[in-house]
């Protein structure tokens, strides 16, 4: 199930089953037509409780999610989901960085590949993790978006 979610200019895409978002990312284009019908009232009330939260941490007024979800992955990308889940708000850390709080210093690349398969963006702040050097290095959302969510969470961070 797929619904879309307009915030600005940006298009973000859900995807609810069995009560749990599964996947959340951000489009160009709007989802297919089906995906605007909920096979259940709960399932239309996940999607409500996600579009207010979303909306929230637009706005500047939430810096975290509480929502149910379900993440699809190995163990070692649980692992690593679960480490920049951590990543507090309007901080950043570096790729190398991840892999050591991982336990695995010498997995750099590996530790990268499994944060670009993250379905789950924003609930695991992936945009959260940049290169060494200080640049912000690719994103699945594409780089402008990382910048914007950066930006936004900078900007709103409490001091």
């Amino acid at each position: 199930m797929k619904c879309i979610i307009g915030i600005d200019d940006i298009n973000i895409c859900l995807k609810i089953k069995d009560l749990e978002l599964r996947e959340l990312y951000f489009t160009e284009k709007q989802c297919a037509e089906e995906g605007y019908n909920f096979s259940s009232r709960g399932e239309e009330e996940v999607f409500k409780r996600a579009r207010e939260q979303l909306m929230d941490y637009f706005q500047g007024e939430r810096q975290s999610f509480n929502l149910n979800f379900h993440e699809i992955g190995s163990q070692f990308e649980g692992l690593v989901w679960k480490e920049v889940r951590k990543i507090p708000y309007g901080e950043t850390i570096s790729y190398s960085e991840l892999a050591q709080r991982c336990g695995m210093p010498e997995a750099v690349r590996s530790v990268a590949s499994a944060v670009g398969r993250n379905k789950l963006m924003l609930i695991t702040p992936c945009h959260r993790v940049i290169l060494k050097s200080g640049e912000i290095g690719n994103y699945a959302g594409g780089t402008h978006m990382k910048k914007l969510l950066l930006e936004l969470e900078q900007n709103n961070k409490s001091t």
